[in-house]
């Protein structure tokens, strides 16, 4: 029994010694390779300034592919944040006409209140009553507009910063990058 096992362990070793002989490095046969597609475009439209990569390179997840012209947005923004500039210069006089408006207004109420003490005490006219009542009235205007004003200027703000954000994005959107690791087949622009 042992020399059984001997002679299969012997024919075993010559088999697998002769058909490692006979190997051949040059592999030749068929298949099907599947890979996925992936068709990069841009995101927002513009002229492409830079194509940095050519057909058949290999290219890594978020490596920079394409840049596209961003001169007219670039302007933009910079129009916007001169905008957000004067918006806050305009907050600025607003607050300061909301704080007088508003000092205005409390003085208004004190000098009503002294007149219509006076006209209670027959010691002021109806008429000293009527202008002080009207002067009242528009103390209140004033300081209530003035406060709209400040708040327009505020939602004012928070529309241009809105747009610069939206043209920040439009900046990056012109950076064009891989999505995923893989290689240039076919450029069309």
């Amino acid at each position: 029994m042992m020399k059984t096992i001997y002679a299969l362990f012997i024919f075993s070793a010559l088999f697998l010694s002769s058909c490692a002989k006979d190997r051949n490095d040059d592999f030749i046969g068929s298949g099907t390779i599947e890979a996925t597609e992936v068709t990069i475009s841009a995101r927002t439209a513009g002229e492409v300034i830079a194509l940095l990569v050519d057909q058949g390179v290999q290219v890594k997840e978020g490596q920079l592919i394409a840049v596209l012209d961003t001169a007219k947005i670039s302007i933009q923004k910079e129009q916007l944040l001169a905008a957000l500039e004067e918006i806050d210069l305009r907050m600025i006089n607003a607050k300061r006409s909301a704080d007088l408006a508003e000092d205005n207004f409390k003085n208004a109420g004190k000098k009503l209140e002294r007149i219509k003490a006076l006209f209670e005490g027959n010691s002021a006219t109806q008429q000293q009553f009527d202008d002080m009542s009207t002067a009242f009235k528009a103390a209140l205007t004033q300081y209530q507009n003035a406060k709209t004003s400040l708040k327009a200027l505020q939602v004012q703000r928070k529309k241009v910063k809105a747009q610069i954000q939206l043209l920040q994005i439009q900046l990056q959107d012109a950076k064009i990058a891989a999505p995923s690791p893989g290689i240039i087949l076919e450029k069309y622009i």
